[in-house]
This record gives C-alpha cells, structure tokens and sequence, in this order.
C-alpha cells in the first residue's frame, strides 16, 4: 500500500479535456444479499463477508490487486487514503473495514463503508462514457460471483435511501480558474443544479482562506433513472464547462494578461525560493501555476514530465498533502516532525519546480 501511495496516481496522466477536467470517476454502492446491512452485521459476519469479498476481487484481478485493512492499517496510510478521496474520515469503524484497489488504481473497492461494498472506476480527464462502461464491466463481474441484494421495485438495496435503484455515483474534478474569476460561478451552478449535477464549491483544505480553482462535480442516480441518460447529461455537462471556461479563459487574457502573468510567475518564484511552505498556501500557489499552463503563460523545458504537464502538476498537488509528505520522508529514513513538514514540503516542490521556464 505504501508503493501504491508513494506512486503517481494511474488516473491522474492523459485523457481528455485535462485543462479543465482533472479526473472522472463513476461509483456503485452494493450489498451482498442475505447479509444485514455493516452495521448490522455481527462483527464475525462482517470479517467472513470481508474476507469473501477480498477473495473474489483477488480471483478476478489477480496480481493486480493491492488490499489493506482499515482496523490494523498504519495511521499515516489511513489519512494518505483520505487525502486522496479514497476513503472516509471515519472509515475506521470497528467492522472489518477494508480497502482494494487495482491497475494502479483505475479501480478501487470500499468495504463496509456504509455499505458491504463501494466499487468504482477512474479516468483521466472527461471520458464519462468510458469510466461508466469500465464500472459496468466490473459490477457484473462480481455480482456474478456475489450476487448483490436487489428489489423488483426499488432496484439495487443500499444503506441510503437516496441511492437505491441504480447505486450510481458520477463525479468529477475540475479546473475553473477563468470562470471563478470572471464571477459566473454562481450562473454557473445554478445551471449545474438545475440539471442535478451538484457542485462542491471551495472543496478542501484551501477553503478556509479563499476559494481555490478546483470544484467538484457530482450526479446520483435516483429510482427509476436511465444510466445511460444520466452517462450523457454528465458528459455533456463536462463539454459544455469544458468549452465555457477556455472561452471565459480567452477573454481574461486579452483584457489582464500582465495581472494573470504576475500573478503565474509570482507564484512559480516562490515555490522556487521557499524554505518553508505551509499545506494551504502551497495548494494555492500551485492553483496558480496550474492556471499559468491553462492560459498558455508557462512553458515546460525537460522531457522528464513526460510532456503531460497537468499530470506532473497534479501529482505535485497531491503529494504536498500532509499524510504524503510523511510517508515519503519515512521512505527515505527521515520519519518527520510537526515542525520541519513545512520544510520537507518546500524540498519537495524544489526538486519538481525547475522543470517551468518562464
């Protein structure tokens, strides 16, 4: 588990659309049937359900398969999965909780979360229709072997009652920066509620100072609802952000280029420069950077990112988060404290940052 969080997530280079739409994920929420809900479950019914579960994803992902169980996993591990969105806060709950992921993480399997089983698949980018026909493949996969807990009337059973029926979750990251400072967000998300698609404004750490450019995007499948409607109200909705936000993108840089180039190259020299950068203000100035590419401001002088620029910057992102910084210190023998992250984090940032040339 340790290798997989120290590696660069497999979702997070190509795709389309990567300037606006960082990662697309699609997610059902199952349960075996004949099983009471987790937490119904006894506590010796719920680790023989887990160790079903995690032996029926090991047959049919076999070496691909990375696995840990929440109860007895390293605290560090436990928050790293967190800060990646790949598990709840309270995920630790005492009832044979685990987590399982495959291909590098293109797929990942929740157990006992608030249901027997969270399964989910990832791409980079916008690909809505193909993150939803890999999940389908999946979930059929195993309810083969399992057999999920369904009704006649209602459709699939879960622990919540809004997501019975389908169990379908679509979700997606994205990059707004021409939008939020135009200040059509609000226009912008009424339009996406209207459609059903929530948007989580100002997510995350960096809230708490000003709003960052990421907002998340997210579609629940009600009773009754066609998937493959809500597949295509999603992906056009992606398209439509998409083509909105390099309009609105266009516009800003003929009207305040030198305002959008300081602020790029400002926030390039101090991640340059720092000694110490604290998780938020580091979140924010690699925002800046990520909007610098958008805009066409900045330019890549190595072949080391591999020519995806959004990928190495996302990853970087990622990696700045606390549980990270300290997992990779601990990789390298140097287990930090709580007073020299700060500066383990600005080390970070310095061995990635000269690959931008101004």
């Amino acid at each position: 588990m340790r290798d997989f969080l120290l590696s660069a997530p497999t979702c997070a280079g190509g795709g389309m659309d990567r300037d606006v739409v960082l990662v697309t994920g699609a997610q059902y929420a199952r349960n075996v049937d004949g099983y009471p809900f987790p937490w119904r479950l006894p506590t010796d019914e719920a680790i023989g359900l887990r160790d079903r579960i995690l032996k029926t994803l090991k047959d049919l992902r076999g070496a691909s398969l990375g696995t840990c169980l929440l109860d007895a996993v390293d605290r560090d591990i436990l928050l790293a999965l967190t800060e990646r969105g790949l598990v709840e806060n309270d995920a630790v709950s005492g009832l044979a909780g685990a987590f399982a992921f495959a291909h590098g993480g293109q797929e990942t399997y929740n157990l006992h979360e608030a249901d027997h089983l969270r399964l989910a698949h990832w791409v980079s980018g916008s690909g809505v229709r193909s993150v939803f026909d890999g999940l389908r493949l999946i979930e059929i996969g195993l309810d083969a072997v399992l057999g999920f807990a369904s009704s006649p009337r209602y459709g699939f059973l879960t622990s919540r009652l809004e997501e019975a029926g389908s169990g379908l979750l679509l979700s997606a990251q994205v990059f707004l920066p021409g939008i939020l400072q135009s200040g059509f967000i609000d226009r912008v998300a009424r339009g996406l509620l209207e459609s059903g698609i929530e948007p989580h404004l100002n997510a995350g750490p960096a809230s708490s100072t000003s709003p960052d450019a990421l907002v998340g995007l997210s579609l629940h499948a009600k009773v009754g609802d066609d998937e493959d409607v809500l597949v295509e109200r999603f992906e056009n909705a992606l398209r439509t952000l998409a083509g909105g936000e390099r309009r609105t993108r266009e516009r800003l840089l003929v009207k305040e280029r030198i305002s959008l180039e300081d602020r790029t190259f400002r926030a390039v020299a101090v991640l340059r420069v720092a000694r110490r950068l604290e998780f938020v203000e580091c979140l924010h100035l690699l925002s800046a950077v990520r909007a610098g590419l958008a805009w066409g401001l900045l330019a890549d002088g190595s072949s080391s990112t591999g020519g995806d620029l959004y990928a190495w910057l996302d990853t970087l992102r990622l990696f700045t988060h606390p549980a990270h910084i300290r997992l990779r210190a601990a990789a390298r023998g140097e287990p930090p404290s709580s007073q020299d992250i700060n500066e383990l984090r600005a080390a970070l940032v310095h061995e990635s940052i000269p690959h931008y040339l101004i």
